[in-house]
């Protein structure tokens, strides 16, 4: 069986059931060998939203920065090593809300 797979702005690609173990191609859940009809050999197409476009697309660019910034840790482990390092309680709670708002904007939570 292969799926077409296409959402926005994401090209096309097609997924083969090429890997799938002998038992489960063309067979009924029961196991009788007769051949399903999710299992045919034809084609079918499958639209992902564009929710999963953005996370897909929020992804590449994740993967695309690096992991840790040498230049901002090297920065906070000297300002904590000279004692000059401070923390903006505001500033902290300003940040918390912020990311609570967008998870709720993501999930459709009110409040």
């Amino acid at each position: 069986m292969t799926t077409k797979v296409t959402g926005p702005e994401l090209a096309s690609a097609s997924i083969g059931g090429g890997n799938l173990p002998p038992a489960s191609r063309g067979s009924a859940p029961g196991g009788s060998g007769a051949q399903s009809p999710s299992t045919s050999t034809s084609s079918s197409d499958v639209q992902i939203t564009s929710a999963a476009a953005q996370l897909a697309a929020l992804e590449q660019s994740l993967m695309a920065q690096p992991v840790v910034d040498p230049g901002r840790v090297a920065a906070a482990s000297d300002a904590i090593a000279s004692g000059s390092y401070a923390v903006q309680p505001e500033k902290v709670a300003l940040g918390l809300m912020k990311t609570e708002q967008a998870l709720a904007g993501l999930f459709g939570a009110k409040g």
